[in-house]
């Protein structure tokens, strides 16, 4: 291309040369709003470089100032990209990349800092990013499969080549939880359509592990299998988004599958050591567990079975074994089961329950689960004795509270009670119907 030019109002883009010689093509853009050039998207940018793809001269050279930029469901309030100038540099490519406030669908990063060194040989990527107080690390290195082959880059296949390599550090630090450190390098196998990564394990120190086999491909499909051992619970505090401290830990198993178009079926079993939920800064413990079991099973992104056994020493339990059968009959699956929780102190519920400054009594329910998907129905008890709940701020305050509710196997909740408020008394009763679980009333 000699001296070929677009303007578009305050736009311009300049290109002049040929990628396939030494000297290669440079470019010019100067786009005051790139919505004029491209519809749908917004931002200015100010970038200039050189490309070439001679077999014995390639080479990338880029310097890059966007503000404000918005494409797809991208968007960066600041990025900037430029040639990490230093002597001795025969690579093809050394470029720093800044990125502020960059926004990808829903998730947020509040900077993402990256180094591609491209060499012929080898290509390297290092990364930093921060997110939601949390800082993440990773460093990956490896070569395009023709490099491995035959060493050298088949540039005028590149798009189609496998790229062949291993992720060599991954580290997650946070305020709120333990630092997470990749154990061991990684094996990476990418290409244009599909990735692939084996043996990725994650640490928090000592004897915790998650290790990650996975693929994904352009079509959708893709597998997972994901083993855990003495996970620590605390790891999910920043996806909670409660101000607790767990001391439990997880093992388990977890094997995922997606078939191209089709939804997605999964196996887990998780078993949970014992330990506490407490306040920060508080030794005493909100609540105890004793070792629980946890489990399902998915096909074709319907449940298909569910189990839950988790002790509550001196507090109770929660029971729940879940079964469907018959899949391919849809809303009319049958369900099975059964569900059993106890617990003797409901004082917990006030950091979960916005609006309630106390709590206690006790709760339980026994359910015999029956009925299809569509019109499920359970067959049991349910009851809440000696119960008690403040709010301080609108100065309520019911005490006694007593309730007692029957599942009768007709899709019907009756619930009959009573309580105190201050000098008086009242009763409740309510019939709950669950026979159309689209639209229970």
């Amino acid at each position: 291309l000699d001296d070929f030019l677009i303007r578009s109002g305050g736009s311009t883009i300049e290109l002049n040369g040929n990628t396939a010689d030494r000297q290669g093509l440079r470019f010019l853009a100067d786009i005051e709003a790139l919505g004029s050039l491209l519809p749908g998207s917004d931002g200015a940018i100010d970038a200039r470089g050189v490309i070439s793809l001679h077999p014995q001269q390639p080479r990338l050279s880029l310097e890059l100032e966007a503000d404000d930029l918005s494409i797809g469901g991208l968007r960066i309030d600041r990025l900037e990209i430029r040639n990490n100038e230093r002597a001795g540099n025969t690579s093809i490519a050394d470029l720093l990349m800044r990125a502020e406030q960059l926004q990808v669908a829903e998730q947020v990063l509040d900077r993402l800092e990256t180094r591609l060194l491209f060499s012929s040989d080898r290509q390297q990527l290092t990364m930093t990013a921060g997110l939601a107080g949390a800082d993440l690390s990773a460093e990956l290195s490896g070569a395009f499969e023709s490099v491995v082959n035959a060493d050298e880059i088949d540039w005028e296949n590149l798009a189609s080549q496998r790229w062949l390599g291993e992720l060599e550090l991954l580290r997650l630090t946070s305020e709120q939880a333990l630092p997470v450190d990749l154990i061991r390098p990684a094996s990476l196998n990418l290409s244009a359509h599909d990735v692939a990564v084996s043996s990725a394990c994650l640490t928090a120190g000592g004897e915790s592990s998650l290790c990650v086999d996975a693929n994904w491909n352009v079509s959708g499909a893709g597998a997972a299998s994901v083993r855990l051992q003495e996970l620590p619970l605390q790891w999910l505090h920043p996806l909670l988004g409660i101000d607790l401290q767990f001391t439990q830990a997880f093992s388990g198993e977890l094997e995922f599958q997606k078939e191209q178009g089709g939804e997605p079926s999964a196996n887990a079993l998780f078993r949970l050591s014992p330990g506490e939920v407490l306040f920060p800064d508080d030794p005493e413990a909100l609540l105890k567990t004793g070792q629980g079991d946890f489990g399902f099973k998915l096909v074709q992104g319907r449940l298909l079975a569910g189990s839950v056994d988790l002790p509550l020493p001196g507090n109770g339990f929660v029971e729940l074994d879940l079964k469907i059968s018959d899949l391919a009959a849809l809303g009319d699956a049958r369900l099975g089961g059964r569900m059993h929780v106890i617990l003797e102190d409901l004082g917990a519920l006030v950091y979960f329950v916005e609006g309630l400054d106390y709590a206690e009594g006790r709760f339980e329910t026994d359910l015999e689960l029956g009925g299809t998907l569509n019109r499920p129905v359970s067959r049991g008890i349910t009851t809440l004795s000696s119960g008690i709940v403040e709010n301080h701020s609108l100065g309520l305050r019911f005490t006694d509270i007593q309730l007692s509710g029957q599942s009768k196997g007709n899709g019907r909740l009756e619930t009959r009670g009573s309580f105190r408020a201050r000098e008086g008394r009242g009763e409740l009763s309510a019939i709950v119907d669950f026979s159309d679980v689209q639209s229970p009333h």
